[in-house]
């Protein structure tokens, strides 16, 4: 801008003109219109400005006069409209923009492009090719791919937050060797899988697995469904056959937080026989 500044161009397009005399109407048959192109469209601009370059490319010329101006046509020079100063100082001349019909209304007959690429810089591009990095789109800059983007400037810089957040990680969590799994039975391991898309010959489409922590022994039981009574009757069969295999007591068991797990029959299961049941963080599976 003539300050300095800077703003957001949002299109780039045509529009169509209709210049005027002063005590003509845009009806009048002697009204000359031209078709302006490569017009900037800016939505924060409360203006609509017209270069003299643009009108000397369209071959018409202006005279500025006693605070008036007079357009005219360079080849002929008939006079094709004119206009005032005003108070701000900026001419302001007489016409009316037209639609692709011919009539007075928006006047934008088309659309080139839409360069925010070029004002929004490299943080689009990153966008719309999936997140790409900086050296991605450089590199297709240099080939040619994408153009305009200034990988110089400030604000080349890509300030994506999902992509931070997605590059996050966190610390591995060491296996530490505690009293519950050096002894077998200290501590069972049990989870319950999806269904199945087919189910076993005894109907059923979900398993549920019990793992001893020390002696990493392994036991699957088939289940119909995955209700609490059912992964309880799973639990007691394990229960009574492990401790009668091995001749030890179960001491701990560990699950998730699942509703078939986490329910009043099954805490008074483990509490009855002395089984301490605990849970997996939420949202964690470590």
């Amino acid at each position: 801008m003539g300050d300095g500044s800077s703003v957001c161009i949002e299109y780039v397009g045509e529009i169509g003109l209709l210049l005027q005399n002063e005590k003509e109407s845009q009806e009048a048959d002697n009204s000359v219109w031209i078709r302006l192109t490569n017009v900037l469209y800016i939505e924060e601009s409360g203006l609509n400005l017209l270069s003299m370059n643009a009108l000397d490319r369209h071959n018409v010329y202006i005279v500025f006069r006693n605070g008036r101006c007079n357009k005219f046509d360079t080849e002929t020079d008939a006079v094709l409209g004119n206009g005032f100063k005003r108070k701000d100082g900026l001419y302001q001349i007489r016409g009316v923009p037209l639609t692709a019909t011919g009539k007075s209304g928006i006047a934008c007959l088309d659309t080139i492009h839409k360069p925010d690429t070029v004002i929004k810089g490299i943080d689009v591009w990153h966008k719309r090719f999936g997140h790409a990095g900086k050296d991605s789109i450089g590199e297709m800059n240099r080939k040619g791919i994408v153009t305009e983007i200034d990988l110089k400037s400030p604000s080349s810089s890509i300030n994506c937050v999902p992509c931070a957040e997605g590059k996050k990680n966190r610390s591995s969590m060491k296996g530490v060797l505690t009293e519950s799994n050096t002894e077998v039975a200290g501590t069972i391991f049990t989870d319950l899988c999806r269904p199945m898309p087919v189910e076993s010959w005894s109907k059923g489409k979900y398993f549920i697995h019990f793992v001893d922590a020390k002696s990493r022994h392994l036991s699957v039981s088939i289940l119909p469904t995955k209700e609490g009574s059912e992964v309880l009757s799973a639990f007691r069969r394990y229960h009574s056959m492990f401790e009668r295999q091995f001749n030890v007591k179960v001491k701990g068991l560990h699950s998730d937080n699942g509703r078939e797990y986490a329910n009043q029959e099954f805490s008074e299961y483990c509490s009855t026989n002395g089984i301490i049941h605990t849970f997996t963080a939420p949202c964690n599976p470590q």
